[in-house]
């Protein structure tokens, strides 16, 4: 049924049709797509009309209403200030099974409950001497059924701390570090971007700007790929790096002043 016309009805079809009838039909495909048009076209322009709760018809997001629910820097009291770079953060991320917020500083990471509105973890990172690297660096995981986030610690380490309830304690949640998941490249190296498939069956990593690796998990130093680009990336504090649900393609953005990827 048409939500906009509710006397509209759809009827779908299943059609065997011969292979050079349906090349003559291709031909007059464009005539059905021009007669639907105008039903798109009224669709768009339609005045907006209230749901079936009787909630207002909402046109533009302008007319969406936003309430405040936390001010990090007011409501969190973080016991850490990175004493660079202050209040800046270059990822912000909500893990939505426990209702944590998870934030990256310079050189420093921190969760905060968003029901209680405090900090239950922050730890210190080192400082980069540039921001081209580890300011998105945390991701929520979930290995071996096992709710974890993952931070870079370093330009050559990554970490994996752990999610456990604590019932016995201000917050609901803890975390500690599971070394058998830890991350370590040789001196010299630099992380710069980590990014997870859908499943977290494996992880990808960008070094040195210049190559692509491919880890398994929960086998962590198990490196299956790796691929030395042609072009070097260029340095920049955004991400450039995402993977596909599947783990089988990534995209790799070119960086600050390339026009390609």
């Amino acid at each position: 049924h048409s939500a906009m016309h509710p006397d509209i009805k759809m009827v779908c079809e299943i059609q065997l049709i011969l292979s050079q009838f349906l090349h003559e039909k291709k031909k007059i495909h464009k005539l059905y797509s021009i007669a639907r048009e105008q039903a798109y076209f009224d669709m768009v322009v339609h005045e907006p009309v209230s749901s079936a709760d009787g909630a207002p018809p909402i046109a533009r997001l302008s007319d969406l209403k936003f309430e405040e629910h936390l001010n990090v820097g007011k409501d969190a009291l973080m016991n850490y200030k990175s004493h660079r770079d202050g209040w800046i953060f270059g990822k912000c991320s909500v893990d939505s099974t426990s209702g944590l917020l998870g934030l990256d500083g310079a050189d420093w990471f921190g969760v905060v409950d968003l029901e209680s509105k405090k900090s239950i973890f922050e730890i210190k990172r080192d400082a980069p001497r540039h921001p081209w690297y580890g300011r998105n660096s945390h991701t929520w995981i979930t290995i071996d059924e096992e709710r974890y986030v993952s931070v870079q610690m370093s330009k050559t380490q990554i970490k994996m701390f752990k999610m456990t309830q604590n019932a016995n304690a201000l917050s609901k949640f803890e975390f500690a570090e599971d070394v058998k998941f830890t991350i370590n490249l040789d001196v010299g190296n630099i992380i710069n971007y980590c990014a997870f498939d859908k499943a977290f069956k494996s992880l990808l990593l960008l070094i040195n700007n210049k190559v692509v690796q491919k880890r398994s998990l929960p086998d962590i130093n198990n490196i299956t790929a790796e691929i030395v680009l042609q072009e070097q990336v260029a340095q920049s504090s955004f991400n450039q790096l995402n993977f596909t649900s599947d783990g089988s393609l990534c995209a790799l953005g070119g960086g600050a002043s390339k026009n390609y990827f």
